[in-house]
């Protein structure tokens, strides 16, 4: 991959972002047909409507071949009490021993994440106002590098999104992008 970032860089006179260069480990490894590396850390999206955390979570799957992502969703016509026994069936399910990255939109399922830790006795991370370029962060992260949860998630609080600062196609009608 970063023999490939090399050579964009010096034959299109591209400059390719050093984050870009995991992204290119992904995808050369999904087309060797050879498994990722193993997930350490559990990923689990919750929020209130009938299909939001499973739209956001198919396109993590779809997109980077997660298998440690579960989505709960918390359609308004069910209670507080019901999504809570939902997230936590999807904690224990994506808990390997390194704890979940628990990820809410709001309210009622933001509280959750502490209330399970406590009661699960396993470490649980929550951020909450999720969004699909967050939870790609997320899955990324937990899937090429062997970091502790508490690391992740500080990384994570940190993420501003994937934003172009600025643009500008070159002769070869390719676009160049820098950050």
């Amino acid at each position: 991959a970063i023999l490939i970032k090399d050579l964009i860089e010096e034959q299109l006179g591209i400059r390719v972002p050093e984050v870009e260069v995991d992204y290119l480990t992904m995808l050369l490894i999904s087309l060797s047909g050879k498994d990722l590396p193993s997930e350490s850390v559990g990923i689990v999206v919750a929020c209130h409507g009938n299909d939001v955390a499973t739209g956001m979570v198919d396109v993590v799957k779809e997109l980077l071949q997660s298998t440690n992502i579960e989505a709960v969703n918390m359609p308004l016509t069910i209670s507080p009490k019901v999504a809570y026994e939902q997230v936590k069936h999807a904690l224990k399910k994506v808990d390997k021993g390194n704890g979940v990255l628990y990820f809410c939109d709001m309210g009622s399922l933001r509280m959750f994440g502490e209330q399970l830790q406590n009661e699960l006795c396993m470490a649980v991370e929550t951020h909450d106002m999720v969004s699909t370029p967050l939870l790609l962060e997320a899955a990324r992260k937990t899937q090429i590098s062997n970091q502790p949860l508490p690391v992740i998630s500080r990384e994570l609080r940190r993420f501003g999104g994937y934003a172009i600062q600025s643009s500008t196609i070159i002769d070869q009608g390719v676009l160049e992008t820098s950050t």
